[in-house]
């Protein structure tokens, strides 16, 4: 089978999911070129596969001019920006220039960032970052910025549904039984992309058998995808941080799990915990890790941090010293 992501990327502004008011302010920003121009943009939004690379792409071929993308998160310095984006901006002819987590390049960088599209005639610069305050305002007074919400589940179902049919794929209702455990399999695997697409196409490709299938054998690998790091964080909180370490690392190591969910499904579980004050502290720390996790940071360490932390909380406020009262 083909790489579904790429095979169904869309070729189209009208293939396009989602994103509708995006799409409509640049088609108009394109169509008014001869006049106006083409601005820089900045795309922003934590959430993956809703579209960012996809529109840049069809923003390149709408204008008929190369497209070069860019992970700004591998490279993070000056040197990057001088000796890659410098120079490729100043080559003759017109391009697109597609920096992917600009708001993962250093202040430095960002500044000869800034520089280089002021100077620039015949680069477009197309920026993407998780975080709009992570971008300087130098950057973001030089770009028209467009926010990407999360896709909603209708449409990444109706993707899902057309890649099902261009892919002939059958579902297994032939029994009551198996109608309803499919359908919930699919529903789930819906919600649990939490609006990105691309992560719902590989939750696909996971539950296709080997006839092409999809029956409540291949659903079930979705099935309570998270439960464990619910567990994990029960372990760490009644002090036995073992099970909650090796727990946490068999869910990603042996069950390979999505990070992205995790970190919403532990979200929801802190919000059992009854103890104001720890709640608190563990929805903080949560917060950290997660980004430290978008910054490149390895998953499974953050998360055993997390639990770590997790594990000790319930002691911060009877220890001084931990919970950074001392000598006061």
């Amino acid at each position: 089978m083909a790489n579904l992501t790429e095979k169904y990327r869309p070729r189209s502004w009208n293939e396009v999911v989602g994103q509708e008011d995006i799409v409509r302010s640049i088609r108009a920003n394109i169509a008014n070129r001869d006049k106006l121009g083409i601005p820089h943009y900045l795309f922003i939004g934590p959430t993956s596969g809703v579209g960012k690379t996809t529109i840049a792409v069809l923003i390149a071929k709408d204008l008929d001019v190369s497209f070069h993308e860019f992970n700004a998160s591998d490279e993070r310095g000056i040197d990057f920006i001088r000796d890659e984006i410098k120079k490729l901006s100043q080559f003759k002819g017109d391009r697109v220039i597609f920096l992917d987590e600009a708001d993962q390049l250093t202040q430095p960088a960002q500044n000869a960032m800034r520089r280089i599209m002021e100077q620039t005639e015949g680069s477009i610069f197309i920026l993407t970052g998780n975080y709009e305050n992570q971008i300087i305002d130098a950057i973001k007074s030089r770009c028209v910025i467009h926010t990407f919400p999360p896709l909603t589940p209708q449409d990444v179902e109706k993707k899902i549904v057309e890649i099902i049919r261009g892919e002939k794929v059958t579902l297994d209702l032939s029994t009551l039984e198996k109608r309803t455990q499919v359908r919930a399999g699919m529903a789930r695997l819906v919600e649990q992309a939490d609006g990105d697409l691309r992560s719902a196409i590989n939750n696909l490709i996971k539950i296709i058998d080997e006839k092409s299938q999809i029956t409540p054998e291949s659903v079930a690998v979705l099935k309570d995808a998270t439960s464990l790091h619910k567990i994990a964080l029960d372990y760490a909180l009644k002090g036995d941080f073992e099970s909650s370490k090796n727990t946490i690392e068999k869910a990603h190591i042996e069950g390979r799990y999505d990070s992205r969910l995790t970190y919403r499904e532990l979200y929801k579980a802190l919000d059992t915990i009854e103890n104001r004050d720890i709640k608190i502290r563990l929805y903080s720390k949560l917060g950290e890790v997660e980004a430290n996790s978008k910054r490149g940071g390895d998953t499974i360490i953050q998360l055993v941090y997390f639990m770590a932390y997790v594990w000790l909380v319930p002691h911060l406020s009877k220890c001084p010293v931990l919970s950074g009262d001392s000598g006061k």
